[in-house]
């Protein structure tokens, strides 16, 4: 059983490419920490700020187990318009 958590993050308008990156950055880190099982990031096509950040996690204590970086979750901070929202969070078969 996996445990899933799916962030909405909305980058301020003149730092979207920059967004891209540090979310890739942060995808690599997490992707490295034990447990991650996948990190999948996608662009809304009707709204160009706006990311979704998916986790996947072998189970709950995997994902409250691990940290990424904090300087990567810094950049992340300044670039976005506010702070991630977790937006859904569960376990699937």
């Amino acid at each position: 059983m996996s445990f899933l958590r799916i962030y909405e993050i909305l980058a301020t308008e003149d730092r979207r490419t920059q967004m891209r990156d540090t979310l890739a950055d942060l995808a690599d880190a997490v992707r490295a920490i034990d447990g991650c099982q996948s990190v999948e990031i996608l662009e809304d096509s009707d709204l160009p700020d706006r990311y979704l950040f998916i986790e996947r996690w072998a189970d709950r204590e995997a994902w409250s187990a691990g940290n990424p970086p904090k300087a990567v979750f810094q950049r992340l901070l300044a670039e976005a318009a506010g702070p991630p929202v977790m937006i859904v969070a569960f376990l699937s078969a």
